[in-house]
């Protein structure tokens, strides 16, 4: 019994996170000063990502509600490369106004807090709370108006480390078999404690991309930015985004350790729904 039971995770592991993490913040310091153009860019976030699959561990298995657990196979690789890639330039691309990218990053790392604890994963707990002590720290002075900034520094490597996260978490059940319907929750949980950026993201890619526009250039048409431009203050639509992540990180919490029944569908009826409602007030916010 007790927490620190489980401490299966080597420091091979922990050496290449860390190593990958400042190799994601040097290409963005970089690219901060000198641009390297997005083709290098993804493709040194593709290396850092190869990188943590292959020391470390890759999505296996996946659980869906009604049918169980589902072992991913070869395509448990591509995902959580996708996975990876895509949140650390999601959270890059989100950090665009005072405080948003700050408060969202201290709330996902309580609630990896809270799910190492019952994941008896000591790691996880120290890596959550060190996330989001550091955001919450930062957070005192990036709140509207801000004196100091994140960069695409800061925004990169806390999407690249919330990506790493929930690998480092099935890191911690090696055994075959042990919990693995906690272990096939784990991607969707992942998804939960950050899905007010992950919603955002991905339906502004997918509008832009409809629309022919090319979505690796920097644009002004995320939902939270076109809430900015009708006139929302900053620290309006950082609370509206922070009380999102509250709501979707408890419901995750809940997912992640309830037993079957209507609890693991609710995760999947709160992200169309909250997507639905971010729309809506963007929509009602824009008309004249």
């Amino acid at each position: 019994g007790g927490l620190f039971w489980r401490d299966s995770i080597s420091p091979q592991a922990w050496v290449t996170y860390l190593g990958a993490g400042l190799f994601i913040a040097a290409i963005s310091l970089w690219d901060d000063f000198r641009s390297l153009g997005a083709g290098v860019r993804f493709l040194c976030h593709f290396a850092a990502a190869g990188l943590v699959l292959w020391q470390i561990v890759t999505f296996h298995v996946f659980d869906v509600p009604g049918l169980g657990s589902w072992h991913l196979g070869i395509l448990g690789m591509g995902l959580s490369v996708l996975w990876i890639v895509g949140l650390t330039n999601v959270y890059n691309f989100m950090d665009g106004i005072d405080g948003i990218a700050g408060l969202q990053g201290a709330v996902a790392g309580v609630a990896w807090v809270v799910a190492g604890w019952w994941l008896q994963a000591p790691w996880v707990v120290l890596l959550g709370a060190l996330l989001a002590g550091s955001c919450t720290g930062f957070l005192v002075h990036n709140w509207s108006p801000a004196k100091i900034f994140m960069g695409d520094v800061g925004s990169a490597f806390l999407g690249f480390s919330f990506g790493v996260l929930p690998l480092l978490a099935v890191a911690s059940f090696p055994e075959s078999g042990e919990r693995s319907t906690t272990v096939g929750r784990l991607p969707v949980f992942a998804a939960l404690v950050v899905w007010p950026f992950i919603g955002d993201g991905l339906l502004t890619f997918i509008r832009r991309a409809c629309n022919g526009e090319k979505v690796w250039v920097a644009h002004h048409s995320h939902l939270y930015q076109r809430l900015i431009q009708c006139g929302w203050s900053h620290a309006r639509v950082t609370l509206l985004y922070g009380l999102l992540a509250v709501i979707s990180a408890g419901i995750g919490l809940v997912y992640l350790g309830c037993d079957e029944g209507w609890t693991e569908w609710a995760p999947f009826a709160f992200a169309g729904v909250s997507l639905g409602a971010m729309v809506g007030w963007v929509r009602h916010a824009e008309r004249p």
